[in-house]
């Protein structure tokens, strides 16, 4: 049998809205997180409960919380485990963390993986372990939390490190989750009571920014394509990753002030740059 164990998002105070009912694809996230476990027969959700839009082959869904409440993922992973008393060790549990936006490819990629003598992790290219993407044997669950003095507030990581699991390279998209409206915005997001970027109020402060910014700089009438810059900007967060856009947006700019500093004409330069960044797949080496 297999149980999914979906870890709530906490208090969700740096969103400013609960993480459960945001929106992709016509589809919440709690909801996007139950459609990618096909597989699973019984889902054990550790949040408040909701209102939920079955579709065809969900799990039996059940809701609990941590005692107290926002105890942390350690915490709910033990909420979580409390429910399976009765259930033989060899069991499979696959973890996921109810506020990932590739949560299907996460899924997926557990699903492939070959487990080691307790499961197996997602691990980013860096080489850190995402322990709250696995798939575990229960029995391993339940020795990890017994060995714990305290499970509040304590670090998934050093929960983690009790077990001995696997680990599958991921792109760092494939654990990327949604903490704030400006994560949830890159990945296309709107969160309840967000201005949204082409906002008549948010483009007037952002217009009035660049002006300021261009006058500090030195850079007197120069052109700024602003609509142009932030459609790259959704581009670079959704192909390469959210850490990459203004990397890519500095990398534009300097390119287009290099042909300006050599007499080249500016807005050639301008195209070619943007036109390069537009198309991450088509730059040589990546």
């Amino acid at each position: 049998m297999t149980v999914a164990l979906i870890i709530g998002g906490g208090r969700s105070s740096r969103m400013g809205s609960n993480k459960l009912e945001l929106t992709l694809e016509g589809r919440t996230l709690l909801e996007r997180t139950l459609d990618a476990i096909p597989d699973a027969e019984l889902a054990i959700v550790v949040a408040e409960r909701l209102e939920l839009r079955r579709a065809e082959g969900w799990p039996d869904v059940r809701f609990t919380l941590e005692e107290p409440a926002f105890g942390g993922p350690v915490a709910g992973i033990s909420a979580g485990v409390r429910l399976l008393e009765g259930y033989a060790d060899d069991e499979v549990v696959i973890v996921l963390p109810i506020d990932a936006v590739s949560v299907g490819d996460a899924a997926r990629a557990l699903a492939a993986a070959e487990p080691g003598v307790d499961g197996v992790v997602l691990q980013d290219e860096e080489g850190w372990p995402q322990y709250l993407f696995g798939r575990y044997r229960l029995g391993a669950l339940r020795r990890g939390l017994v060995e714990l003095d305290e499970v509040r507030d304590l670090s998934v990581r050093k929960f983690g490190t009790r077990l001995d699991v696997a680990t599958i390279v991921v792109d760092e998209a494939v654990t990327a989750d949604v903490d704030t409206p400006e994560q949830a915005e890159l990945a296309g997001i709107l969160v309840p009571g967000q201005a949204r970027k082409d906002d008549p109020v948010v483009m007037a402060k952002v217009d009035a920014w660049q002006r300021a910014l261009r006058d500090a700089l030195g850079l007197g009438d120069a052109p700024i394509d602003v609509p142009r810059v932030l459609e790259l900007s959704g581009v670079t967060a959704k192909e390469v990753a959210r850490p990459a856009v203004p990397v890519t947006s500095y990398c534009v700019g300097l390119a287009v002030g290099v042909a300006w500093a050599r007499g080249e004409d500016v807005e050639e330069a301008a195209a070619r740059a943007f036109g390069a960044a537009m198309a991450p797949g088509s730059v040589p080496g990546w």
